[in-house]
């Protein structure tokens, strides 16, 4: 009988900086983030400051039974319109298929939204099937018309991708 693992959040410190880092990077590197571009630690340093530091962005990183290293990240970005973030979320490629994204994007939300309503989005590559499956395991709709003005932190691409929203029932 496989035992079940336990999957824990933590906010994110400055202290998992690195961790943060090589996990985004892992992401890029699989081609499922906006750019296969991998990010040095001097840019890194420059977003943590403009974004987490100054309350723009919040992070929560995932973390398996009592592993002192995480596994993976969901972040919520402010977008220009009230109460609206964005969702990147990103786990290191061992950790694909055991459910562990869908655990931690859950624990995320319901975290986050703790806070009072909000509507959150995300957008998801077309070639990501894990990703689209796990936003709609936690209740995400996929966003099917042309003529809706689309928030997001990078030019939306209807053709390569998803829009898909959660409105939260605080």
């Amino acid at each position: 009988m496989k035992r079940q693992m336990k999957i824990k959040i933590r906010k994110f410190n400055i202290s998992y900086k690195l961790d943060l880092l090589k996990i985004f990077n892992s992401g890029r590197k699989t081609g499922f983030f906006g750019s296969k571009k991998i990010v040095k630690l001097k840019d890194h340093n420059i977003f943590l400051k403009k974004k987490v530091l100054t309350k723009k962005t919040t992070v929560y990183l995932g973390f398996i039974d009592n592993n002192i290293k995480p596994f993976g990240f969901v972040r919520f970005d402010k977008l220009p319109k009230k109460d609206w973030f964005e969702m990147p979320v990103a786990i290191y490629p061992r950790f694909y298929n055991r459910g562990f994204g869908t655990k931690l994007m859950n624990l995320a939300i319901k975290r986050f939204n703790k806070a009072g309503k909000k509507t959150i989005i995300a957008v998801v590559k077309k070639n990501n099937h894990r990703s689209l499956k796990a936003f709609i395991k936690n209740k995400f709709k996929l966003l099917k018309t042309k003529k809706r003005k689309y928030y997001s932190i990078n030019k939306f691409n209807i053709k390569k991708e998803y829009y898909l929203y959660l409105k939260s029932n605080n």
